[in-house]
């Protein structure tokens, strides 16, 4: 159901909780603190902190019940800190001393505590999958060996090796191993997107928007070294005409140009060595599969001729998956026929068209006297030849 009342978009709630904050941040000066109290955390004081951050912490809260709560909050901790501005009239300066530093010891130790910086380096411990073994010099493409696959068989879990797919992103060639995708290699493609995304829209800033604004300055300064040279007032400095604005720029698009081409030459690179990988790993694993089945035969044929019922008949494919096989019912050949009930058969059909007769169909009356009639109608009349 939506709300059809924000409280902090509605103006009279607005009004209400920042006359409460004005009031709250009136009475932080008045209220006494030892230096240890504070500046224990930062150089603002502790008490105006706790109020801003309280009131960014319930800025938007949208049920009543807790803008309720949350504002008979604030008008206590208003009277707390009214009464708390002389420490020998009641026990309430004492209240808040104690809070604070209750506070303070619970925030300094994640203050000082030495946050993990976010870097790109590789995992301590980890074995590249490629290792380099050519720097490109510009002129060649480098190359790469795989470091630790294809694996051998006593390493891999299950004893059935599974052949990687390849696939890329942006353009980066990688090797699907597991699944669930790893979150490191996620990360890494990310970067890698990043950097080449943030190369295209500097180049492209640079060739649609900078530079054609830097000529404009260069001709600009063009035109004072020649006015300079004409009055004779010309320097050493505007001598050399080949140092321009633009000319800097271009430098910049080129040196993009050739770190796109280096990377690009790196992908290839990669691309045909994980190709080397996924083609060992198919060989080794036919290979495997070929033994598996080799094996299998010759447990099946061991164990047949000792007696012994086979402890696995299922096809494998080379991947070592069970192949399922479709199965035609027998049936008998001619030969097969058992002769006694071909005979018998042959002579219930024999009775059968013996006693079949041709069945006449049935006439009503009616039907047989039209018949009769008609039959009278046309039976020819005899003359008698004596007769004139």
């Amino acid at each position: 159901m939506p709300l059809f009342l924000v409280p902090a978009r509605d103006l009279r709630h607005r009004l209400a909780c920042f006359a409460l904050y004005r009031a709250l941040l009136r009475q932080v000066p008045r209220v006494p603190l030892p230096d240890d109290v504070a500046t224990g955390i930062s150089p603002v004081n502790p008490i105006k902190w706790l109020i801003r951050s309280g009131f960014r912490r319930n800025k938007k809260e949208t049920s009543p019940r807790l803008v309720i709560s949350a504002l008979r909050n604030g008008y206590r901790y208003l009277d707390l800190l009214t009464r708390a501005q002389n420490p020998s009239a009641g026990p309430e300066h004492a209240e808040v001393l104690a809070f604070l530093r209750a506070n303070q010891a619970r925030v300094l130790p994640l203050l000082n505590r030495t946050r993990r910086t976010k870097t790109s380096a590789p995992i301590p411990g980890t074995i590249p999958l490629l290792t380099r073994v050519r720097d490109s010099d510009g002129r060649s493409d480098p190359v790469y060996v795989s470091t630790v696959r294809p694996r051998p068989l006593s390493e891999i879990k299950g004893g059935i090796r599974r052949v990687p797919t390849m696939d890329e992103s942006v353009g980066f060639p990688f090797l699907r191993l597991t699944k669930p995708q790893p979150s490191v290699l996620s990360r890494v493609l990310t970067q890698k997107s990043f950097g080449v995304r943030d190369a295209m829209v500097r180049r492209s800033e640079l060739l649609q928007t900078i530079i054609p604004n830097v000529q404009d300055e260069d001709r600009w300064e063009y035109s004072v070294r020649q006015m300079l040279r004409d009055h004779g007032r010309a320097s050493s400095e505007f001598v050399d005409n080949s140092a321009t604005y633009a000319r800097v720029l271009h430098n910049e698009v080129n040196a993009i140009h050739d770190r796109m081409n280096e990377v690009q030459r790196d992908k290839m690179a990669r691309g045909r060595a994980l190709w080397k990988i996924i083609c060992e790993e198919k060989a080794l694993a036919e290979a495997e599969a070929k033994e598996r089945k080799v094996a299998a035969r010759r447990a099946k044929k061991e164990g047949t001729q000792a007696g012994e019922p086979p402890t696995d008949t299922r096809k494998l494919s080379i991947y070592g998956r069970p192949v399922r096989t479709l199965t035609r019912k027998r049936t008998k050949s001619p030969k097969e026929v058992d002769p006694a009930h071909d005979e018998e058969m042959r002579a219930i059909h024999k009775i059968l068209a013996a006693s079949q007769e041709p069945i006449k169909p049935k006439q009503t009356p009616q039907d047989a006297a039209g018949t009769k009639r008609r039959t009278t109608a046309t039976k020819p009349t005899q003359t008698n030849p004596r007769m004139p």
